[in-house]
């Protein structure tokens, strides 16, 4: 095999393995604070309907990123959740 073959397919392997270590430190949200993390492993566990943070939400171009974390700051680690529907029932009169 070519040295070029070789170092090119290192590099690959290498990035595609960073891509891996980044995947899983995504989904086990490592960069949120413990507040949120415990939150997300409730909501595994238990009957509770957490649908992601401000920040998932919150789509902005690359230059508006640091904008938009200054202005949110820690609120975009607040989570949204669903409520159980709550049934009304009309009394009898």
């Amino acid at each position: 095999m070519p040295k070029q073959t070789r170092v090119r397919d290192d590099h690959s392997r290498a990035l595609q393995n960073r891509l891996e270590s980044f995947k899983e430190l995504d989904q086990r949200r490592t960069h949120y604070s413990l507040a949120v993390q415990e939150a997300f492993s409730a909501n595994e566990r238990e009957d509770f309907h957490l649908i992601g943070t401000l920040a998932d939400s919150v789509q902005v171009d690359a230059q508006w990123e640091r904008a938009v974390e200054g202005t949110f700051e820690s609120s975009l680690q607040s989570f949204w959740c669903l409520r159980p529907m709550t049934r009304f029932v009309r009394a009898p009169g």
